[in-house]
């Protein structure tokens, strides 16, 4: 657990970029200077690495069968994902362990607001 949430700020966290991106205009003009597009390759190497490395053990990220700390922290910056309809078709371990968490009463109250007013719409 200690291991990925020192991983989680140079990479996990580089998932709010690309949110960012697909909703540069919410933000103030010339704010947001990367697109979608320069930030998918690194996006992607990112979600394998977490599909490999801090998945391959078990269920959550400790190996175990119960959500962390953790996991909250990489379900809410992989979450921001969705709501741009990003492809995870590529990372289905991922995809799954990602349901798992927002399944939980908690995460599902803790996003209720951001799934109603934030979602992108499909091009």
């Amino acid at each position: 657990m200690d291991r990925y949430l020192d991983w989680h700020h140079s990479n996990t966290r580089r998932c709010a970029r690309y949110f960012q991106a697909a909703f540069k205009d919410v933000f103030p003009p010339g704010y947001i200077t990367w697109t979608t597009e320069s930030m998918e390759k690194p996006v992607e190497k990112i979600l394998k690495t977490f599909e490999e490395v801090f998945l391959k053990d078990g269920k959550y990220l400790n190996g175990e069968n119960e959500m962390t700390i953790a996991d909250i922290s990489a379900a809410c910056e992989i979450m921001q994902l969705k709501k741009t309809h990003f492809d995870f078709s590529r990372f289905p371990v991922l995809e799954e362990w990602l349901n798992k968490c927002m399944a939980h009463k908690e995460m599902i109250d803790a996003h209720s607001v951001i799934s109603k007013v934030l979602t992108k719409p499909k091009l």
